[in-house]
């Protein structure tokens, strides 16, 4: 199957930035920039709305904990950060911390995440294309600050889609829907760290939390043997 959603979500981003580069010759920065704080509440409503679809608290806690751990050892944000850094010598990327909290956002988010997932286990691919609607007007907003810069992220978005597309259409057909809200969940809590990031009301290493999307997993199916029923 065709991840035909995983491409509109990246071609999206890539739109959007290039509108935005012309939007800034039309239009006040000071509009395009207006916008910033509507997309960091737009990803704290989107991180409510998959907080809520949870089915058992300790496991979401836990693996979020687990995973802040594993991605704090693993120095992920660092990591990216010298990356943003070694990319700055070949584009000049004015707000890197900003350019950051847009790869999570665009990359790692739970709605995007998810969506990969969704797409490949039942085809339907609805989840991506609301994702690509907020991320083609998050690249227009952004792209005021930070140029063509965030049309980058369409290329390790769309290999990041594509992998869990593909893996969820071979191996995860079978995921129960306890699993899925709790994905769900620890995806929603990623995305508000995200929002908070971007209204800059603490600077959080959202990238060093990403790992409990995967631990999330086998921690719902642990806790379905050997959890209180």
């Amino acid at each position: 199957m065709l991840p035909i959603g995983v491409l509109v979500n990246s071609a999206t981003i890539i739109g959007g930035s290039l509108v935005g580069v012309l939007g800034t010759k039309v239009l006040p920065a000071q509009i395009l920039l207006s916008l910033t704080p509507a997309f960091g509440l737009s990803a704290v409503g989107i991180g409510i709305v998959n907080c809520v679809k949870l089915e058992t608290l300790p496991v979401v806690v836990l693996a979020l904990i687990i995973g802040t751990l594993v991605g704090e050892a693993l120095k992920l944000e660092q990591s990216a950060n010298r990356g943003i850094h070694k990319l700055g010598s070949f584009m000049t990327i004015p707000d890197k911390e900003l350019f950051l909290s847009l790869v999570v956002l665009f990359c790692f988010s739970g709605t995007g995440i998810f969506g990969s997932i969704s797409a490949g286990m039942n085809g339907d691919f609805s989840i991506l294309y609301t994702k690509a609607i907020l991320d083609f007007f998050t690249a227009f907003s952004f792209a005021a600050t930070l140029g063509m810069a965030p049309a980058l992220i369409a290329l390790p978005q769309f290999a990041i889609q594509a992998l869990l597309f593909h893996i969820a259409a071979l191996a995860l057909k079978s995921v129960d829907l306890q699993t899925i809200g709790n994905f769900q969940a620890v995806g929603g809590l990623i995305t508000i760290a995200i929002g908070i990031r971007i209204l800059k009301i603490k600077d959080m290493n959202a990238l060093n939390y990403t790992p409990a999307l995967i631990l999330v997993f086998p921690l719902t199916k642990l806790w379905s043997l050997i959890g209180p029923s």
